[in-house]
């Protein structure tokens, strides 16, 4: 019998608050330095992958919002994304002002992880050239795979929800209590449920752009998640 008075063992439980109105941005680039640093197999995947030559391929420049033709010297942020039932794609030089919240937040963690490039379907792929639409979809593999990592919104319905933690979209508050003077915080939910309860998820060709990601940081309501 074990007296309850003196516990046979001590084990302490820590933890860390999840902050609902930013993203840890520094624990982010963390994550993507230490993949690129240390990992091996598909997270340094190297070779053709890196001299893709995707007719037409453009970026979006996050300093000035002007797309602009891609190039093998520019590492890369790509969108992974619920367009929403009423988008279509577009032909354009010039980012909208503003652009739906998951653009405009994308711009911004883009930034904040270090990068300047971002590269999303909706505004990078040409509608006026059919052949280049063509050959760009085809290339969608090469695409994400030669991203430096993928932002995956996996939170909300359409591309007007925004991204949590990043601006005007705050992520659900972390139940905690303060008991004498300890603090209480309750453990969040399974990455995995969040995630594949999510709209992105159901979308076939969503969910398949984030296994062709070497790395991918996924957006919820209740925190971001690192895969590689």
């Amino acid at each position: 019998m074990l007296d309850e008075q003196k516990p046979t063992i001590k084990q302490e439980i820590s933890g860390n608050t999840i902050e609902p109105l930013r993203v840890d941005y520094k624990m982010a680039r963390n994550w993507v330095h230490y993949c690129r640093t240390h990992h091996k197999g598909y997270c340094k995947l190297q070779g053709p992958i890196k001299e893709h030559t995707v007719a037409g391929f453009k970026l979006i420049d996050c300093k000035t919002r002007r797309i602009v033709p891609g190039s093998q010297e520019f590492e890369y942020v790509a969108l992974s994304y619920v367009w929403g039932e009423n988008s279509a794609r577009t032909s354009i030089r010039l980012l909208p002002n503003p652009a739906p919240r998951t653009i405009e937040d994308a711009i911004i963690a883009t930034t904040n992880l270090g990068f300047r490039y971002l590269w999303i379907d909706r505004y990078c792929i040409s509608q006026i050239d059919p052949s280049e639409k063509h050959h760009q979809i085809a290339r969608m593999d090469r695409i994400y795979a030669d991203a430096i990592v993928t932002i995956v919104a996996a939170a909300g319905e359409d591309p007007h929800y925004g991204l949590p933690g990043v601006s005007r979209t705050h992520r659900h508050p972390q139940p905690s209590a303060v008991i004498g003077k300890q603090q209480l915080v309750s453990s969040l939910r399974s990455p995995r449920d969040v995630i594949m309860s999510s709209k992105w998820a159901s979308r076939g060709w969503t969910f398949q752009e984030a296994k062709l990601s070497r790395r991918a940081i996924f957006f919820t309501d209740d925190q971001i998640f690192f895969e590689c």
